[in-house]
Order: C-alpha cells, then structure tokens, then sequence
C-alpha cells in the first residue's frame, strides 16, 4: 500500500475536512474544494478523506484508487479522476452536514436587487436549469446547490460551478467567472421563495404563498433537518420574516425567468401582505 500523508487540511463554513493521499498534492486538489475553503492546521477534523492507489487494474490496464471516508469506503474503486469526482460532490455533502452556525438548504439561489431569489429542490427537479435563465435574465448566480443561511436568516453564495444535467451526456458545467459571480459575495435577506418543479409543457400560473409554505418547502430540503431540527426552524423562521413566495409548476425555464425577478421589482405593499 502507498503511504498516505494529509495533502490538504480546510475549514469551509465551519467544517473541518481533511484529504490523505499518496500521490494527489494540495494543487490538483485545490480546484475541487468547496466554496470558501481555507487552510487549517488542526489535527481535529469533522471528516477525514483518504484517496488510495489499489493493486487491482481495469481491463484497460489503467490503475485503480479507492476512496474512504472516516475509513470506510464509500464508493467503488475506479480511475483517479472518478474517485476525484466522487470525492468532491461527497465532501460538498459534508460541509452542509457539520456547518456550525450555517445552515444548508438544497435550492437554488440567485441575487437580485439586494434580495436572493430562492428555489429549494433537490438534484433533477429542474432547479440548474431555472437559476441560469435567471443569471441570464440578469441576476447574480449565488448556487445550484445550496441556500446557506447563517443564524439571522440572511443567505449566503455558495459559488461551486453550475451543473446542468442533459439526457444521456456528461453534466455541462458552467465557471463562476463564465457565470459572472463572486466567491465572496455579501449575504442578502430572503426575498423571493419559488415552489416549483419542471413539467413539459406547462404553463406557469403560480399561487402566492404564505411564509409558513415557504418554510416548509425549505426544511423540507434541508440538510440537518432531522439532526438539528430546532436549529433549521429557528434559522428558518428568521429568513421567511418577510419573503414572498411563489408555487407552481412551470414549462421552460426562460419562459418565466423576467416574470420571477419582476416580483422583486420593486417589492409592492399587496405582494408583501398576501392582498
């Protein structure tokens, strides 16, 4: 067996992580980080990865890695960069999971106006596909992955490249640069909840929405809500104070993107009231 030394040690919201290996250095794992990952020297860490080259091969003859967690292997064994994909999308997971003071809501997310734009939904409900027509339409891409709220109820970026899904091809990603977001953008209120899943061809006529819907079609996406929920209700009750929300389901998703961000232009009296 190769001998293992911690090539890279982080702290992203709270979670500490590590990330053993033989042969990986810091630089090829760098650009698979989670957002807003910073070194750390603790030996203290909430998860522990390791990546290992295995004796078996492929029928290619190409070598074969393992990946643990914590010391249990947690996916099967396959090439370098099928671990390092795994690795990756598993260790987004984790630090939704062992945030602090934050928490983790499957949704996507865009700013606009001072107010982000959240639909919560997890993979395959359409939710990628809606957060880029909204970018294009002229928000700001905070994630595709995740609202992160911290203790006020104000959410903030989660800025990791933006997967779209397409039927029987590899998932297209688009960069933070090429969706012009920031790495460190500043938290803003909740403004606008969206309850809604993709369906061809329908029309989207949403109902408005009480903040007590909202809230719970986010603890029903988030993360910790059997671990922490009085943590999640507490955050939650905070952010959903004042937000609108929206429920239906919709057609294309750039057929309804100007329609969304004009709930937010500018907040009118009746819309906050529910009249």
């Amino acid at each position: 067996m190769t001998q293992l030394h911690t090539a890279i040690a982080f702290e992203a919201f709270g979670a500490r992580i590590a990330i053993r290996t033989g042969e990986l250095v810091a630089s090829d794992l760098r650009p698979r980080l989670p957002p807003r990952a910073r070194p750390i020297t603790t030996e203290n860490y909430d998860t522990a990865y390791s990546v290992e080259k295995i004796s078996s091969r492929s029928s290619s003859g190409d070598a074969r890695y393992q990946l643990t967690r914590d010391g249990v292997g947690i996916a099967p064994s396959g090439s370098l960069s099928d671990v390092c994909r795994e690795l990756e999308s598993d260790m987004h997971f984790r630090v939704a999971l062992a945030a602090r003071d934050f928490l983790f809501v499957h949704a996507g997310v865009v700013q606009w106006k001072g107010q982000a734009v959240v639909v919560p939904g997890r993979t395959e409900t359409g939710k990628s596909s809606l957060v880029m027509a909204l970018v294009n339409a002229g928000s700001e891409y905070f994630s595709d992955e995740f609202a992160v709220l911290d203790r006020q109820g104000r959410v903030h970026s989660y800025p990791k490249p933006l997967s779209q899904r397409r039927e029987s091809q590899s998932p297209q990603l688009h960069s933070l640069e090429a969706l012009g977001g920031q790495q460190e953008a500043p938290a803003v209120p909740m403004g606008l909840t969206v309850i809604t899943t993709f369906r061809p061809g329908a029309a989207w006529n949403p109902q408005r929405v009480t903040p007590a819907r909202a809230m719970i079609a986010l603890f029903d996406n988030t993360v910790v809500a059997r671990s922490r929920p009085e943590f999640a209700l507490k955050v939650l009750a905070k952010a959903v104070k004042h937000t609108r929300g929206l429920e239906g389901d919709r057609g294309e998703a750039s057929e309804m993107a100007s329609t969304l961000l004009d709930a937010l232009r500018p907040p009118r009296d009746d819309m906050r009231g529910g009249r």
